[in-house]
């Protein structure tokens, strides 16, 4: 246990590290893309940037606002003026030494990390020409060193000239670490908050690797790793990528393979997760606090029971209804077909029902079979009488639809089209209009 806090401590204390790096890029003649542009980062936070083509400097940081707000020529003239035109000659010697025509551009990035426990300062400067490495700067050395052969010649002519070394050395041991504590002063709030995050162990299957997985920290200067009796391992182990979340957090995981893991060796297991600055979070590997798939998958079906079986009742009623709709057709179809075979004579009550209940149907009735029609009014007037009285409408529509049913009505019945005229004159009237020797009879 004593060893384990002495480890602790030493790593909380180294830990602490800040850096401020610039990362810049200038170009010649690249159609649509700036002349030069770049953007400075404290802790991996993007505080300031640069677009000399489209003449923008903007802080990106609201701490940031007030420091360019009172140095705002310095920061102007450094991006359009002075840096711009530095890589604008820095990448006219490079074509001319390798007598290069065309569009090409030049990067760099470099910096400085500032120890606050220990008050050590590194510092890094690394040039890129068209994408690939090209020279960096030991800063220990003071020289540079050529990253490609063909950067040989650009080596040679650099590390002769005194005044860059000793401009590049004051940059990197003293301008840069001085920048970075009055960035770290002003962003103190910001930059140097700590978020822990909240640690779990995953597993799909009981076979799968336990997954440690650590999400909601900041920043995102983290380790996790897997320990067994107190030793980092590497082997079964899988390490994933530091990934963002929405709310500006992070996370991250390392799978442990747990096949050759007897159960009783997994005592012997932990997760230990490490944030600058923090004391460790520790997770022993433990089956009772493992979240698997399994568990989830129960969740996920008894969280959609209740949907299935309310679609299923919705299904159930549209299939209830449907039912009813076509019983109905299917009565007043039969009614149709015991009218027409019977004839509407020796049914003469159900006929009046017909009629007035549906009068669609004995249109359709008068309209399609009037010989039934005309036996129903000579056989059975006072049906007749009170189909006219009761229905009208359905009568208009005989008359109109169906004249010489009507012409027979009237022939053969001349009491029933009395009381049809007399009960029922709009009807009359159209039967007389349509059927003019119905009318006369």
């Amino acid at each position: 246990m004593k060893t384990l806090m002495i480890l602790l401590l030493c790593h909380t204390a180294t830990a602490v590290t800040h850096s401020l790096m610039d990362f810049v890029t200038g170009s010649s003649r690249l159609q649509n893309v700036s002349d030069f542009f770049g953007v400075l980062e404290v802790d991996g936070v993007s505080i300031i940037y640069c677009d000399n083509s489209n003449k923008i400097i903007e802080p990106r940081q609201d701490w940031m606002k007030l420091i360019f707000g009172n140095n705002t020529e310095q920061y102007t003239n450094l991006c359009f003026v002075e840096e711009s035109v530095i890589f604008r000659n820095m990448i006219q010697e490079f074509m001319r030494y390798f007598n290069h025509r065309g569009a090409h551009f030049l990067q760099r990035n470099g910096g400085c990390q500032w120890d606050e426990n220990t008050g050590e300062v590194t510092g890094t400067a690394q040039f890129a020409y068209d994408g690939e490495g090209f020279l960096e700067f030991d800063l220990q050395k003071l020289t540079y060193r050529a990253l490609k052969p063909e950067a040989t010649i650009v080596q040679h002519q650099w590390n002769n000239n005194p005044g860059l070394i000793k401009v590049t050395e004051e940059t990197l041991r003293r301008l840069c670490p001085q920048q970075l504590k009055l960035f770290l002063s002003h962003g103190k709030s910001s930059l140097q908050r700590k978020v822990l995050p909240s640690l779990s162990l995953l597993q799909k299957t009981p076979s799968s690797p336990v997954s440690c997985h650590a999400t909601g920290f900041y920043p995102d200067r983290a380790a996790i790793f897997w320990r067994k009796d107190g030793g980092e391992i590497h082997e079964g182990v899988d390490h994933g990528e530091i990934l963002p979340n929405n709310d500006e957090t992070f996370q991250m995981s390392v799978d442990l393979n747990i096949l050759s893991v007897t159960p009783e060796d997994w005592r012997r297991y932990d997760c230990v997760f490490q944030l600058s600055g923090v004391s460790d979070i520790i997770t022993k590997l433990n089956k009772a606090i493992i979240k698997t798939n399994l568990v989830n998958n129960k969740t996920h079906i008894d969280a959609e029971l209740p949907i299935i079986i309310a679609a299923f009742v919705l299904v159930l009623i549209i299939i209830v209804a449907i039912g009813i709709v076509a019983y109905k057709k299917k009565k007043a179809a039969s009614i149709i077909i015991e009218l027409d075979g019977r004839s509407g004579t020796e049914s003469p009550d159900s006929a009046q029902r017909f009629a007035t209940e549906s009068p669609d149907s004995a249109q359709r009735f008068a309209t399609e079979s009037p010989d039934s029609a005309q036996r129903f009014a000579t056989e059975s007037p006072d049906s007749a009488q009170r189909f006219a009285t009761e229905s009208p409408d359905s009568a208009q529509r005989f008359a109109t639809e169906s004249p010489d049913s009507a012409q027979r009505l009237a022939t053969e019945s001349p009491d029933s089209a009395q009381k049809l005229a007399t009960e029922s004159p709009d009807s009359a009237q159209r039967s007389g209009t349509e059927s003019p020797d119905s009318a006369q009879s």
